[in-house]
């Protein structure tokens, strides 16, 4: 099963689409679930069922077939929740070490500090700033960190 946040996150997405309608009995969003996964809910989902929809959304949303295009938006995103971890888990590692090792755990693709997104598309993107939010959100409720970004 999927957790809350990714059932937020494919709503989210559709809803940016258009394909989500509160007041229709059954909206594109799960007519899209059905036809992938011959699923009722979304919150049945499996791992890899959410990220068979959530890739369906992002080409009917975005016309792409690859993984989408990423925007400065998206990087500015990812950028200044990369710097929020830090200010909230000092670190010796610099911040653009701690990108790079946040895109080859979640992206599971190559970084380098000069140029960390890359070999990142929107879909990894868009991944990879979710995971960012969360671990700020732990950070913030805990206070501090546990190393996961590279604490020291």
């Amino acid at each position: 099963m999927i957790r809350s946040w990714e059932i937020k996150s494919l709503y989210a997405m559709a809803s940016v689409g258009g394909l989500v309608d509160r007041h229709a009995d059954e909206d594109e969003l799960h007519l899209i679930v059905r036809r992938l996964t011959g699923k009722e809910s979304i919150k049945k989902l499996t791992r890899s069922e959410y990220f068979k929809v959530h890739q369906e959304i992002d080409r009917i949303v975005n016309g792409s077939s690859d993984g989408g295009r990423i925007d400065e938006e998206q990087i500015k995103k990812a950028w200044a929740l990369m710097y929020r971890i830090a200010e909230l888990s000092p670190s010796d590692v610099s911040a653009g070490e701690r990108m790079c090792g946040a895109i080859k755990k979640n992206c599971k693709v190559d970084a380098h500090p000069k140029d960390p997104f890359r070999f990142v598309d929107g879909q990894k993107l868009w991944f990879l700033i979710e995971q960012l939010k969360r671990y700020v959100r732990s950070l913030e409720k805990e206070g501090e960190g546990d190393g996961f970004m590279g604490k020291n």
